[in-house]
């Protein structure tokens, strides 16, 4: 799981690392509003 992880292209990681970003702050301010 881990050796799949580091495998991956770091562009790769920080796009799925910007989409998780993005939602998690999409769901904060839904939650706070």
């Amino acid at each position: 799981m881990v050796e799949q992880l580091f495998s991956l292209p770091t562009a790769q990681l920080r796009a799925i690392g910007g989409v998780t970003l993005v939602l998690g702050a999409i769901a904060l301010w839904v939650v706070r509003h």
